[in-house]
């Protein structure tokens, strides 16, 4: 691997569609490539910009020691799907040098997410992912893969940006359970 440039000092950024296509198994930088790690690179971007010492510095809080992040607002046929086909934990693993030095679970978390546990439980850094059906508010009652509080949380499709409330109403429960 050449070399990235670094956000706050520690924490290597691509600069662009070339540096994660290398990063990613150096495949050809098309169209349907970017489409398919658009949410992972998204997803290690904002991870990278976020202040020194927030998160992945060291071990996480996930399991042996990884960096449990969850991803609130996943849909079973986007990110779930990216997930099983290997086009989320493993790319952001590759584009995120905290997740490559500590592994990674990743817990999905959205109403229209089936509930599926990892199918791979080899030992960090290898990735982790499972999946939780219904709104963080409500599972965070009653679900024990969400007892532990993550390292990070990532909000996917909220709405909050628009400022529109039919839109948001339906997350502010989950925005007040979390902040």
């Amino acid at each position: 691997r050449r070399a990235l440039p670094t956000v706050n000092g520690n924490v290597g950024e691509p600069r662009g569609w070339p540096d994660v296509a290398h990063l990613c198994g150096g495949l050809p930088d098309t169209a349907l490539r970017r489409a398919r790690l658009t949410t992972a690179a998204s997803i290690a971007f904002a991870l990278g910009v976020l202040p020194p010492g927030t998160v992945g510095c060291g071990a996480g809080r996930g399991e042996g020691g990884r960096l449990l992040l969850w991803i609130v607002g996943a849909r079973e046929a986007m990110e779930g799907e990216l997930a099983r086909r290997g086009l989320l934990a493993e790319p952001l693993a590759a584009l995120w040098p905290p997740a490559a030095r500590h592994g990674v679970e990743l817990i999905l978390c959205g109403p229209e997410m089936r509930e599926w546990g990892p199918a791979d439980q080899r030992p960090p850094p290898r990735p982790l992912v499972r999946a939780v059906s219904g709104t963080l508010h409500s599972r965070l009652q009653d679900a024990p893969a969400l007892t532990t509080e993550p390292d990070a949380m990532l909000l996917l499709n909220s709405g909050v940006g628009t400022l529109l409330l039919p839109l948001v109403a339906p997350w502010l429960p989950t925005l007040a359970a979390v902040l």
